[in-house]
């Protein structure tokens, strides 16, 4: 496969921003899509800045918005989530960029992703099903082509538009009307893309090979969750313990289920745990 770059989407600046793409650039080509309070990134070495402004089509980006429906309890600022999607498209139709890695910007890499030896173009999280509502697909750490993009964009219209899709999460809808807790997102349609078959899905969620080493995706630093438990992963208190070795310049988390110490190729400081990422963070980390 070809090496791809990783790319950031976040508006309004934050100073864990810098922090991210101080570590994550030190193995990766990043590149940054943001408003102007962002352009300051430019700076550091091996990231590339673009104002997302330059990439939205404009009409029909309120075309889709004015069919939005937020069947989410957590209101209508889920629409942003969906608006990045359609932007990031935009961006790879006018860049000609067939592949990107996308990540979080509360998600550090701590290698380079284009060692890993990924099994499909589309490698991206798929979780567990703990629960029949759960439906949950995640692209915080994930390789990504523009056919995902593009689906996403027609999955968009059959759910909202058209809503000839609209029955396939009906229940998940009614569910969480009734229950709180969340309900349909863009995560939803990530999920959808591998359990319709609409996209053939590498789930990043198990180790992968990256030469002689079994590597790993955390899903969240909060918690130890991974496919086959909600506390596969070692914790130290509120975190997941993550075992430096200087001498080998890596780091590894410990997976109880498969008794076995994996490499760790991020780290995702997901809700209360973003206030980890702070100056201290470059000096102690290892990547």
């Amino acid at each position: 496969m070809e090496d791809v770059p990783v790319l950031l989407f976040h508006n309004n600046y934050e100073n864990y921003l810098k922090i991210n793409c101080e570590i994550t650039s030190a193995n990766n080509e990043v590149i940054f899509l943001g408003d102007s309070s962002c352009q300051k990134l430019d700076k550091i070495q091996n990231v590339d800045f673009y104002d997302y402004r330059d990439f939205i089509d404009t009409k029909k980006m309120k075309y889709y918005q004015d069919y939005f429906v937020s069947y989410n309890t957590k209101g209508d600022f889920i629409w942003i989530w969906y608006f990045k999607l359609f932007s990031i498209l935009e961006f790879l139709k006018q860049t000609h960029k067939k592949s990107i890695f996308h990540i979080d910007s509360d998600n550090i890499l701590l290698d380079n992703i284009n060692e890993i030896e990924y099994e499909k173009e589309n490698s991206y999280f798929i979780l567990n099903d703990w629960d029949e509502f759960h439906m949950t697909g995640s692209i915080h750490s994930g390789r990504t082509t523009i056919e995902f993009y593009e689906l996403f964009s027609e999955l968009y219209e059959d759910v909202f538009i058209n809503k000839s899709k609209l029955p396939l999460i009906q229940h998940k809808i009614d569910f969480h009307e009734k229950n709180g807790g969340g309900g349909i997102c863009d995560m939803t349609f990530f999920y959808l893309f591998d359990k319709m078959n609409l996209l053939d899905v590498d789930n990043l969620i198990f180790p992968k090979n990256k030469g002689e080493s079994r590597v790993v995706f955390m899903n969240n630093y909060g918690n130890g969750e991974g496919f086959y438990s909600k506390d596969q992963y070692e914790m130290s208190g509120k975190f997941i313990k993550i075992f430096k070795d200087k001498k080998k310049n890596k780091n590894y988390i410990f997976d109880k289920v498969n008794n076995e110490y994996l490499e760790l190729m991020n780290i995702h400081f997901q809700g209360k745990a973003k206030k980890k990422m702070n100056t201290l963070l470059k000096y102690t980390s290892i990547y």
